[in-house]
């Protein structure tokens, strides 16, 4: 019984809008320029914004995982969608592999996401977290190949981290973008140049998570990686503020 009224709390607390979308840039080092922003998720609670590490478990404990991401992608597109930009965007989300072998959550990318945003401004991409493995790969690779019909992109986040279906990610769906783990990139230098070689073999598109200094970043670009995101170029913030900078 406790259990049902936690969920129910944390339901509600997801159609008030509790857990709103902050944005962080991606940046093309190279060329000086925005390439996108990754949607983060926080909790406002009495003024201030919480990250998830302090609130993530009340998602998962209660399994609403799906209705809570969904309300994430769908507050995040209806922000942008007001805000002027003068070339297209990559807009990128974190999604559990779990999520993409539920019906009810690609028919929601289907019938509350595609055609509800302009194309014309946004690259919408679901960022695949390497920390759950694939249940079911028959269903995961036919919905991904679905939403790639329907022009949506996938990047491989925390690429380093935890497990990773190479053969399913690689091989079968051709995924070419690899966002690189924080802790891969301010660690060991073979490591990184291991995970560059690779990236290599696969003619995939780069981005470095956790950059944080100038030597850093001339560090990456030296070794071929162009596109950085981290506190280097800006902090997590509400759209108002990363409009500016877009």
């Amino acid at each position: 019984m406790r259990n049902f009224f936690y969920k129910q709390w944390v339901k509600r607390e997801i159609k008030r809008n509790v857990y709103v979308p902050f944005f962080q840039g991606i940046y093309n080092f190279e060329k000086r320029s925005i390439k996108g922003v990754e949607v983060l998720a926080r909790k406002k609670v009495k003024g201030r914004y919480l990250s998830p590490a302090a609130f993530l478990s009340e998602i998962e404990s209660s399994e609403l995982m799906s209705e809570f991401t969904q309300s994430i992608i769908y507050q995040s597109l209806t922000l942008l969608n007001n805000i002027n930009i003068s070339n297209t965007l990559d807009i990128s989300i974190n999604v559990p592999p779990s999520l993409i072998e539920e019906q009810s959550f690609i028919q929601f990318i289907q019938t509350k996401v595609v055609g509800c945003y302009d194309a014309d401004k946004f690259n919408l991409i679901l960022e695949l977290t390497e920390s759950s493995r694939i249940a079911n790969r028959t269903i995961f690779t036919k919905n991904i190949k679905l939403l790639q019909k329907h022009g949506l992109k996938f990047y491989i986040d925390d690429f380093g981290k935890d497990y990773c279906d190479f053969d399913t990610y690689f091989s079968d769906l051709k995924i070419k973008d690899i966002k690189i783990d924080r802790s891969i990139v301010n660690g060991s230098q073979n490591t990184l140049q291991a995970v560059i070689n690779f990236a290599d073999t696969l003619s995939a598109d780069l981005i470095a998570e956790g950059v944080e200094t100038r030597e850093k970043s001339q560090e990456l670009l030296k070794l071929g990686i162009k596109h950085h995101q981290g506190f280097l170029y800006s902090k997590p913030s509400v759209i108002e503020k990363v409009a500016l900078s877009i």
